[in-house]
C-alpha cells in the first residue's frame, strides 16, 4: 500500500565538521601534524587542517566511494568556502576533497592574528551554508 507523497527539500550543501566523540573539539592537524586539542594548540598565523563532510559538488566528480585524488587530480568544492574562527574570517588556502579519502573534505586554513588563546569556536560555511555551532579548536 503506498502512502500519501511528501515533498523533501533538497539543499545543495549541509556542511558539518567532524568533532572527536562526546566533545565539541574538532578533529583538525596543527601545521606541525600534530593533533588540535587541549595541549597541543595551533599558533596565530599558523595553518590548521579541517575535515568535515557535506560540502556538495565538486569538480572534477567521483564516482560514489572512489577515493579522493591528490596532486594535480585534486576535487574542488564547487560552492564558495568561508571559514571563520573566533568569529574572525580565516584565509582559506585549500578546500576540497581529502586526498586518499572517500567522502572527506578538508580545508587548511591559516589561523587569524586577531582570536585570542583556548578553546576558540571555529566554523565552516559552504555555498552559504553553516557548519553545526559550538565547535571548537584550540590556539595557543
Amino acid at each position: 500500500m503506498a502512502g500519501a507523497a511528501q515533498v523533501v527539500p533538497v539543499i545543495s550543501t549541509n556542511p558539518g565538521v567532524f568533532v572527536f566523540p562526546e566533545t565539541t573539539q574538532a578533529i583538525v592537524l596543527n601545521q606541525n601534524g600534530t593533533v588540535n586539542g587541549p595541549g597541543s594548540g595551533a599558533a596565530r598565523g599558523s595553518y590548521i587542517s579541517l575535515f568535515g563532510t557535506g560540502q556538495g559538488g565538486i569538480d572534477p566528480a567521483l564516482a560514489t566511494g572512489e577515493l579522493a585524488r591528490g596532486g594535480a587530480n585534486l576535487s574542488f568544492f564547487d560552492e564558495p568556502v568561508v571559514v571563520r574562527v573566533g568569529g574572525i574570517e580565516a584565509q582559506v588556502r585549500f578546500a576540497g576533497m581529502a586526498p586518499g579519502f572517500t567522502g572527506l573534505f578538508q580545508s587548511n586554513v591559516i589561523l587569524p592574528q586577531g582570536i585570542g588563546p583556548g578553546a576558540v569556536i571555529v566554523e565552516v560555511e559552504i555555498g552559504g551554508r553553516k557548519s553545526q555551532g559550538g565547535v571548537t579548536v584550540e590556539v595557543l
